[in-house]
């Protein structure tokens, strides 16, 4: 009889097939893992701090997953190999330059992550995991594909977005199992021919790129149900498109397109189109085809009607076509019995259909900005309806509506106090983009011009006596400064430095360094005269300040000059005590931005420096000549001409109008401000009673930030009287031109509030 020996120690040790250490904030693999070396399968390490990845971990035989996502690993050990049961392997969010290429030797994998990592090529064997099916290289550096990519027949997911790519392989149209494509933001201008032969491609993704036209070969595609092309530079849709049945996602927005072609009504299980921001003039009139669509976005186009067919989508849900030129809409909407949401903002709407009331299931209604007079009667049918958008400054959803009676048409209709609307259309530069798709990013735009700022004369360069004169500016030195106000006191006492002059010229006291919004009050009428002429010194006073002066006058004379200048160096004037600007400097510049501020009353930091300069004055000749500050950034720039006193006359300064003044801004790519009232607005938050055209906002570090601010009233743009103009008038005259001549009104109260 055997014998039956009981063993009695420790109990075994459980075994586990899956191992979660993410977001656990290691440093190192844990050893314990190892332990379970016999039945791990599936290894998570992903969102820690690992900076290496040990030997051992890859002798991990079992292992199906393994998940080391959003670390910081920068290679992989040579024995990544060993894996070869491996089926799904991530190593996303990591530093990897490079792959070893014996990873070739994982022969079972078939779900492969490296996105976000800047390796900049893949690997010889990559193309040799002949069992992939899902590959992501997103964000990964890369130029170019392997050419012979092909041959990864199994292939049903590729995902390569936000890379340089600017074509594809040929060999990839024996990926014939690919069902998602993904090429978004990469640099191509043509949508790649090879893409016509993907026969089972269901998700093609191209957003993002610079193609101009969809080719014929889209129409190969006929299980494809997404597409999505938006921020391309379309121009062009081939008719083809119409025969992608199986689509029901159309996505086109942010293109040049123009029309859509009538084939694409063929999709009969198209659920949602976008098409908003591009440049459609009208829908195809057979859009009622589109039976099975739900969501329908046009906005930001040149629509001027919506087509009767729309009647025939029983099944929209969601209709958007704000910022458009409707004005109105087809009595046909009303079979839209589905439709929950409508938004018809910022339109030309003068009326709505009594249709309207059949729209069941309606919940949000936006029609505001637009110019209807009333409300239909029929809209109390609308139980569902939660929110009434009727004005942009409306606080609640819903309002309480009023019956009235319309004589005309001896019919019933609603009204509120918002009614009739008048479109408040706000002329903002700063959130419109004009055809800038292309430019450069708009915060480097603006540094650059920041660093480019000067200032030019326009003057003659044909000008024989015109001198090239380039200076920077220079602080005044503080150790004199007692000694100059002094020395300048008894000058002006003795005759040798003038604020003005008296023999036919006009002088404009000024300090080259001084702030642009002292200088321009004094070219307005602060000072003693206007800038109006040519830039030569008087002869009559080019050696008259140096009679009868001590030693120590003229050489405190002479420094002051010096200074003035800048460190330009010596020039044919700089005997002279007058300071005359160069007449051959076309653009002087500086170091730090000008900021030309006519008649702000603004302070700046260095203000009382520059006051001490106050009295350097410009010498000007016979010859009159424009001088026009400007700034090749669009900065404001004031311009003084013969034509000074006139529009001063025309436009004087009386107590309702306050201080006016001339400035000219360049777009850049905006004017940077903007505007409301005019006489068919229904006012301005500064003057209720005034119908003027007046600023409303300024934008920070703008073209127009130092020289415009809210309150100042427009009196004159580029000719035109803004002083009793329609609202609409005023915004395409500002929108017309790339540099507006501005004449500006500005009260007391606004200077003191700067």
């Amino acid at each position: 009889m055997p014998f039956k020996f009981s063993f009695c120690g420790k109990a075994e040790k459980e075994l586990f097939h899956v191992l979660d250490y993410s977001h656990k904030n290691l440093l190192n693999v844990p050893t314990e893992i190892y332990e379970h070396a016999q039945a791990l399968e599936d290894l998570y390490l992903d969102a820690n701090q690992l900076k290496d990845l040990p030997k051992a971990l890859f002798t991990l035989q079992h292992l199906r997953t393994l998940n080391i996502s959003d670390n910081e690993i920068i290679s992989l050990p040579s024995n990544v190999s060993n894996l070869i049961h491996l089926i799904e392997f991530d190593l996303s969010k990591n530093g990897f330059l490079e792959l070893p290429d014996n990873i070739k030797g994982m022969k079972s994998l078939e779900h492969f992550d490296l996105s976000v990592n800047p390796l900049g090529r893949l690997p010889d064997g990559f193309t040799m995991l002949l069992n992939l099916t899902h590959v992501y290289l997103n964000d990964t550096f890369l130029d170019f594909l392997p050419a012979n990519i092909g041959r990864m027949s199994k292939l049903e997911v590729l995902e390569v977005r936000d890379n340089h790519l600017t074509m594809i392989p040929k060999s990839m149209s024996r990926l014939q199992s690919l069902r998602r494509l993904d090429l978004g933001n990469n640099e191509f201008n043509d949508m790649p021919e090879v893409i016509g032969t993907f026969t089972n491609l269901e998700e093609l993704w191209l957003d993002g790129n610079k193609i101009k036209q969809v080719p014929p070969e889209i129409g190969n595609l006929q299980k494809l149900r997404y597409f999505d092309i938006t921020e391309n530079a379309l121009e062009w849709l081939a008719d083809e498109i119409g025969e992608c049945f199986s689509m029901t996602d159309l996505h086109f927005s942010t293109n040049n397109i123009e029309s859509l072609p009538e084939n694409l009504c063929k999709l009969k299980f198209l659920e949602t189109l976008k098409v908003d921001d591009n440049r459609l003039r009208a829908l195809p009139t057979s859009i009622g085809g589109l039976s099975n669509l739900e969501e329908l976005i046009c906005s930001s186009n040149e629509l001027v009607n919506l087509p009767p067919g729309i009647g025939l989508l029983r099944k929209l849900k969601n209709l958007n076509a704000d910022e458009n030129y409707i004005e109105e809409l087809p009595e046909e909407v009303g079979s839209c019995i589905s439709l929950t949401v409508v938004s018809i903002r910022q339109n030309r709407l003068l009326h709505l259909p009594d249709e309207i009331g059949r729209l069941a299931n309606l919940t949000v209604f936006n029609i505001s900005s637009n110019m209807i007079e009333n409300l239909p009667y029929t809209l109390m049918k609308l139980k569902k309806l939660k929110a009434l958008w009727l004005s942009e400054n409306q606080a609640k959803p819903l309002i309480p509506l009023q019956m009235d009676w319309d004589e005309a048409n001896e019919k019933r209709y609603l009204t509120c106090y918002m009614f009739p609307q008048r479109p408040i259309e706000i002329y903002d530069e700063a959130q419109s983009v004009e055809d800038n798709r292309e430019s450069i990013n708009q915060s480097l735009m603006e540094e650059e011009w920041k660093k480019r700022t000067s200032v030019v004369f326009d003057l003659d360069d044909d000008d024989p006596q015109v001198v090239r004169l380039s200076r920077q500016p220079t602080p005044f030195p503080k150790d004199i400064r007692d000694k100059i106000n002094q020395f300048r006191t008894q000058s002006i006492a003795k005759g040798h430095v003038s604020n003005n002059h008296s023999v036919g010229e006009h002088v404009v006291p000024q300090h080259p360094y001084a702030p642009a919004d002292e200088i321009e009050t004094k070219l307005h009428g602060h000072g003693k005269s206007a800038l109006n002429g040519h830039h030569e010194p008087y002869a009559g006073h080019q050696n008259a300040p140096q009679q009868h002066m001590t030693e120590e006058e003229k050489m405190l004379l002479e420094q002051l000059q010096n200074t003035s200048l800048g460190g330009a160096g010596s020039g044919p004037h700089n005997d002279a005590p007058s300071v005359p600007v160069a007449p051959r400097t076309n653009h002087v510049n500086f170091s730090v931005p000008i900021i030309p501020s006519p008649i702000s009353g603004r302070r700046y930091p260095d203000d009382e420096e520059n006051n001490s300069m106050e009295n350097i004055h410009l010498s000007v000749g016979d010859t009159k000549k424009q001088i026009k500050l400007s700034s090749d950034s669009g900065l404001g720039s004031s311009e003084m001409g013969d034509d000074h006193q006139q529009w001063k006359n025309e436009y004087p300064a009386i107590p309702e109008e306050g201080e006016v003044f001339r400035v000219t801004i360049k777009k850049t790519p905006n004017l940077g401000f903007s505007v409301s009232g005019g006489k068919d607005a229904p006012g301005n938050p500064f003057r209720p009673g005034d119908t003027g055209i007046f600023i409303t906002r300024v934008i920070p570090d703008g073209p127009a930030a130092d020289v415009l601010q809210p309150g100042d009233k427009l009196l004159e743009v580029n000719g035109n009287d803004f002083r009793c103009v329609q609202h609409e008038t005023a915004v395409n005259v500002l929108k017309a031109s790339q540099e507006v001549h501005l004449v500006v009104a500005r009260r007391a109260s606004n200077n003191e509030q700067t």
